[in-house]
Parts: structure tokens; C-alpha cells; sequence
């Protein structure tokens, strides 16, 4: 019966091109890049910066978030329910293996995983916008958004200082 599921789940994803593997890559790098000057503006660590969402590349939760994100079963395509349990589940592991979403989880997070969330987030918004080029800067989009984001008064004090706000 364990064999039947992991051929199952595995099935789900012979539709998935070189295009959609290559499209999600180039997402997910760019969201990389993206991390580095904000990240680096906030006194994160390189290596900080450098190891996040690696485990994105596991075998794990490549899968998932290509088919969800690229495929043609995913979010763009027929929105297939399969499709999107398996990647809620690769993202309940994400969430589970890394401190920077210690929040989604009601943990208390250390300051630097609440910095790393914050470039994270502000990665994310920049990266599915419409229009990248013309988005905000860092401190600006910190400006706009800096009440509304979850984050603690010492994480609030912490950007406020180190952008100059």
C-alpha cells in the first residue's frame, strides 16, 4: 500500500516539461537574488541569506511547487485538488524546517528569522509583481508596509534603525 501511494504521487508529476522545471528555477533563484540587498541592508548574514529555501531544491518539495506553481495541473492549468494537497503539504514541511516561518506556526521567532521573513516577504511581493522593475525600493516598501507586517516590536525598532526610517 506504501508503494501504491508514492507511485501514485509520483504520477502526478509526469506532465511536468523541462519548460515548467526551467520556469520554476528561474523563479526561484531570482527570489534568491532578490533576498541578498535587503537582507544585507538589515545586517542578516550571508550565509543566511545564501541558505535560504534550500530545501526547496530537495526532492521533497521540488515537485510540489513546480507542478503547483508551473504545471499545467497547478495553479495556471486545471487547478487539480491532488496537485494542490501535495503542495500544501511540501509547504507545511517548509514552514516546519525553517525558522524565518516560525510565525505561521505561532512560534516566537529569533530576530534574525523575523529580518530573514521580512526580506523573504518583500522578495516574494517584488517577484510576482506585474511590473519588478518599476516596485518599490526595500525601505520604501518597509515604509508602506512596516505596521501591517507580523512582526515584533523588537523586529519593528531593529529595520527602523538599520534602513534609517
Amino acid at each position: 500500500n506504501a508503494s501504491y501511494k508514492y507511485f501514485k504521487k509520483i504520477a502526478q508529476y509526469e506532465d511536468l516539461t523541462l519548460k515548467d522545471h526551467g520556469s520554476y528555477l528561474k523563479y526561484l533563484l531570482k527570489h534568491k537574488a532578490s533576498m541578498i540587498s535587503p537582507g544585507r541592508n538589515l545586517g542578516i548574514p550571508l550565509s543566511t541569506l545564501l541558505k535560504h529555501d534550500m530545501d526547496k531544491f530537495s526532492k521533497d518539495m521540488w515537485n510540489p511547487y513546480v507542478a503547483y506553481f508551473k504545471g499545467p495541473k497547478g495553479v495556471t492549468g486545471i487547478k487539480d485538488p491532488l496537485i494542490k494537497k501535495l503542495f500544501r503539504d511540501a509547504v507545511d514541511g517548509h514552514y516546519k524546517r525553517n525558522l524565518h516561518h516560525a510565525h505561521k506556526m505561532g512560534i516566537d521567532q529569533p530576530l534574525e528569522n523575523q529580518l530573514e521573513a521580512l526580506a523573504d516577504w518583500y522578495s516574494v511581493n517584488k517577484n510576482i509583481s506585474s511590473d519588478s522593475k518599476v516596485f518599490p525600493s526595500f525601505k520604501m516598501w518597509v515604509e508602506d508596509k512596516n505596521e501591517k507586517l507580523p512582526l515584533s516590536r523588537e523586529a519593528r525598532l531593529a529595520t527602523t534603525l538599520q534602513l534609517g526610517l
